[in-house]
């Protein structure tokens, strides 16, 4: 006899969609680059307090995440068992899946897509860096043109910063951006609030100090992924560019328009495993970890080698 309707069934159905999700991510970065890789990465998505607590209730982050991650393999992974007809339709009824949940995600999946496809189109020379001069020349006329669609989008952001700007873990309400101006200088510090908070000094219970604690370990993947920005640049440039551009329009859109950390700590969840990806990457292109306990750098083991070989 099916159980019907309930709210069991339905957090675990977030529950495993997260899990999948975390999956996702470790494949991307196994597959260019190590197992090693993909285990580090997949690490804070499988431990921290915050995403456990998000993925295993019935917010919507969790099939956003799904969806998200889910293309990403579709699109960078290579499958013998599909053609990549089939992986591009697949990736786009997840992506559409998931923007039935956050339909504002809409521009940062296009921006994304549409920076991939660009590079890959200068790489295989259907477009000259002739052609890339002349379009980005023209991009302030289309600025200006855009000028409309722009102010309606700060608006818009204004007011949901006006809205949220209440509760205990608020930061930052009294800076509302009015004009473009104003939202340039504001996104990166709105990015760095909406990635790390809270900050030390804006913690006041035991959940603050837990998800600050994330914070911290999100900064230590940052500076990790310059490194796999770099690694994964090489082996595929198109990828790395499109995520990037997703990453950045995601953390300076939401960044802008989050005025406290408990909702930003749901909202980075959806693009924070761009970061853990990189990072995964970066740490194990200098550091190789061996269990249990033991690691050492490639540096330190080729300096080790050398100085035994010396020693015989």
């Amino acid at each position: 006899m099916l159980p019907g309707p309930s709210g069991f069934y339905a957090r675990l159905g977030n529950a495993l969609l997260g899990a999948f999700a975390v999956y996702n991510v470790y494949l991307i970065a196994r597959y260019y680059h190590s197992h090693q890789a993909g285990v580090v990465a997949a690490l804070p998505m499988t431990f921290y307090p915050s995403i456990v607590a998000v993925q295993s209730t019935l917010l919507r982050e969790a099939i956003v995440l799904f969806g998200i991650t889910t293309a990403a393999r579709l699109l960078l992974l290579p499958s013998h068992r599909r053609s990549r007809l089939l992986s591009y339709a697949l990736a786009a009824v997840v992506l559409h899946v998931s923007l039935l949940q956050r339909d504002d995600n809409v521009i940062i999946i296009v921006a994304a897509i549409a920076a991939a496809l660009a590079v890959h189109a200068v790489n295989s020379g259907y477009l000259s860096r002739r052609s890339v001069a002349l379009a980005a020349s023209l991009s302030p006329v289309a600025f200006v043109l855009s000028l409309p669609v722009i102010r309606d989008g700060i608006e818009f952001l204004a007011y949901t910063r006006e809205v949220r700007a209440s509760g205990r873990t608020v930061y930052l309400p009294d800076v509302i951006p009015q004009t473009v101006v104003e939202l340039t200088a504001f996104s990166w510090v709105g990015a760095v609030y909406f990635l790390y908070a809270p900050f030390p000094w804006m913690i006041e219970t035991i959940p603050d100090l837990l998800v600050g604690i994330e914070g911290l370990i999100n900064i230590a993947f940052t500076v990790a992924a310059v490194w796999g920005v770099r690694s994964l640049g090489q082996k595929n440039s198109p990828a790395t560019v499109g995520l990037l551009v997703g990453l950045c329009v995601a953390v300076v859109l939401y960044g802008v328009g989050t005025v406290n950390y408990g909702t930003g700590m749901r909202h980075r969840q959806m693009f924070i495993w761009v970061i853990f990806l990189f990072g995964g990457i970066g740490v194990s292109e200098h550091v190789r970890f061996a269990w249990p306990f033991q690691w050492w750098s490639d540096d330190s083991a080729t300096s080790t080698q050398a100085l035994n070989s010396g020693t015989d």
